[in-house]
């Protein structure tokens, strides 16, 4: 049986595909799967991927380029702290994310039961950052 996969090749789709895996750098984990986890979450919360080009290749450069839109900037209606797990799960480098499917399982049954939910949203010092290293 031939190989699935050839090295160098990006396959998936492309909007919900982890920043890493699309760039090729480092090592990858199980947060890449969270990352996805959050592209579900944004279309649920939004109706469309948080990233969205012409092009495959176009939308491959946004998930490595730019920042989601806040859900609630395309649906006012989204639940704030939806969003703010949402966006979590998208963070650009790993290490911001859930470090797993248990931990966002957690968060999400922490929303479910009316607890407070343990993610804050990105403060203004944080998206200033963002953007310097943009």
């Amino acid at each position: 049986m031939a190989p699935i996969t050839v090295a160098g090749i990006v396959l998936g789709t492309p909007a919900f595909l982890a920043p890493e895996l699309v760039s090729g750098q480092g090592s990858f984990d199980s947060r890449a799967d969270i990352y996805a986890l959050g592209c579900v979450a944004f279309w649920l919360l939004t109706g469309r991927p948080p990233f969205r080009a012409a092009t495959g290749v176009d939308t491959l450069l946004q998930v490595i380029q730019k920042e989601p839109v806040p859900p609630t900037q395309l649906n006012p209606s989204a639940p704030r702290d939806l969003e703010t797990i949402a966006l979590k799960c998208l963070g650009k480098r790993p290490e911001k994310r859930y470090p797993s499917a248990a931990a966002l399982a957690d968060e999400l049954g922490r929303y479910l039961r009316g607890e407070p939910i343990l993610a804050r949203p990105v403060g203004r010092l944080e998206r200033v950052g963002k953007l310097i290293r943009r």
